[in-house]
């Protein structure tokens, strides 16, 4: 198991000689004499899994230190360590910084190392989570979403070029595209497995619904809710799911009831839907966006301009290449809905030339059902 790093932060380098003496044989440990300092250790060898900070330093406190770590380095799991023992100090501490300890000086060797070792456990449990949510269940996420699209392009096709295009708006926003939005994305009309097909075949091609249809839709939406919110660490998701047709307003279109405001995830992906509404109906590049402007009542303000701004550098990108299937790679990018000879879409524009499209296509070619050319993008 590798070694973790733990970085101290004191003004009194007679208190950091100490601790390195004491503790350099059990921890990786790094020294800095002033939060100045910290911050740039953070920069230079960092990740540090443990940040432990005196309180009472010149120009930059201990308070004022860790916040910066947790802005910086929010999984650094912060301890403070003072002489003060004033209990309101501890509290603000607590409170303004979300310090893991609050230890006084001198502390013992002993107590410091349980507190570190404890300190660690929690940093390394935190870890594995997130590997546990960002991998392996997006990974499991990603599976089924290219099952779902290789199975019924029409409904699930899309998936993945509204994922894309989300992550895309949340970052031309100055926000973290993490993991909910893409699961949400790729898992957005997981609801309408059991959908009417006459009613999804006019959802895909961007037909206007009339007020029964648009419900019975959003309801279907909505059920995809339900059904992740049995899945433990998708409740956020869930969410997404649920409010993904709120209009600006927060309401729905032709619904009863007003429901609360949509979380932003949520809004962006209100958007996605209109954009491939108004691309299933024929539209293209500035026509799409005309639409997106002429219904601007209905879109959160950022979102929208977020949105305009990404749309118009995607429609500007070149025609990218045509390969055959054999020449295609991870990392590629689709640029084209490939139909077969009869007409039936086989995979959606916008997927990534994963091993599993590959397959599907080198078997409609092998059969003679699709022509053996494909416009991508080279990642």
């Amino acid at each position: 198991m590798s070694v973790e790093r733990v970085l101290f932060v004191d003004d009194e380098p007679n208190v950091l000689e100490g601790i390195k003496r004491s503790l350099h044989k059990k921890f990786e440990v790094f020294l800095s004499p002033s939060g100045a300092n910290g911050l740039k250790q953070l920069e230079e060898n960092g990740p540090f899994a443990v940040v432990v900070s005196d309180m009472q330093m010149p120009e930059m406190n201990g308070v004022e230190f860790l916040g910066k770590v947790r802005d910086l380095s929010p999984d650094s799991i912060r301890i403070m360590l003072t002489g003060n023992n004033d209990q309101q100090t501890a509290v603000s501490a607590i409170n303004a910084v979300e310090v893991f300890k609050f230890l006084n000086k001198p502390c013992e060797r002993d107590d410091l190392v349980n507190v570190l070792n404890s300190a660690l456990d929690t940093y390394r449990s935190a870890r594995i989570e997130r590997d546990l949510l960002e991998n392996t269940l997006k990974g499991s996420v990603g599976l089924l979403s290219q099952v779902l699209s290789l199975t019924n392009p029409r409904t699930f096709g899309r998936s993945q070029r509204m994922a894309n295009l989300a992550e895309e708006i949340a970052l031309e926003m100055g926000q973290a595209a993490d993991w909910t939005l893409n699961t949400a994305a790729l898992l957005s009309r997981i609801g309408c497995i059991s959908a009417d097909s006459d009613l999804m075949s006019r959802v895909n091609s961007g037909e206007a619904l009339a007020p029964g249809e648009s419900r019975e839709y959003q309801q279907h939406l909505a059920a995809g809710a339900a059904m992740l919110r049995a899945i433990p660490r998708l409740e956020q998701v869930a969410d997404i799911i649920e409010h993904q047709m709120l209009n600006a307003d927060g309401g729905v279109d032709n619904a009863d009831e007003v429901p609360p405001e949509a979380p932003l995830y949520a809004r962006i992906l209100r958007l996605c839907h209109a954009v491939e509404a108004s691309e299933a109906a024929g539209r293209q590049g500035d026509a799409v966006i005309a639409d997106l402007e002429g219904e601007q009542m209905l879109f959160d303000p950022e979102v929208l301009t977020a949105a305009t701004t990404v749309l118009s550098r995607k429609y500007v990108v070149s025609e990218g290449r045509r390969l055959k299937v054999a020449e295609l790679r991870d990392g590629m990018t689709l640029l084209e809905d490939v139909r077969s000879t009869d007409n039936v879409l086989l995979v959606c524009r916008g997927w990534e030339a994963t091993e599993a499209v590959r397959k599907h296509l080198a078997r409609a070619v092998e059969n003679g059902t699709i022509e053996d050319s494909i416009s991508v993008a080279v990642g």
